[in-house]
């Protein structure tokens, strides 16, 4: 694909590919001259287990999981109604992918 690009083109997605790193390029130059060095790899480690507990607090579980775990009929429905307004309240759901089903909601 490059072959076909126009060297303006090609310049465009260089420049592309070198300002998105800036941000984090400034801020780990101010980290290690604040901090030094080791404070990457805290920073490196902390930020990601931070964003997965956030996601894990704030991300519902799949219908498939709460239909299979025993999840409340009302949370079910809920999670329903917010795809698909207007529709339900449901009593059975068939799980079509795994073949199970009707599974009856509690």
């Amino acid at each position: 694909m490059p072959q076909t690009l126009s060297r303006h083109h090609r310049h465009d997605d260089v420049h592309g590919l070198l300002d998105r790193g800036s941000g984090r390029r400034l801020v780990a130059a101010g980290l290690i001259s604040r901090f030094g060095w080791q404070s990457i790899f805290v920073v490196g480690g902390i930020l990601p287990c931070l964003i997965g507990f956030i996601a894990l607090a704030l991300l519902p579980e799949s219908i498939r999981f709460l239909v299979l775990k025993g999840g409340s009929k009302e949370r079910v429905n809920r999670y329903l109604s917010r795809i698909s307004p207007g529709s339900g309240p449901f009593d059975e759901l068939w799980l079509e992918p795994m073949n199970i089903g009707p599974v009856h909601l509690s």
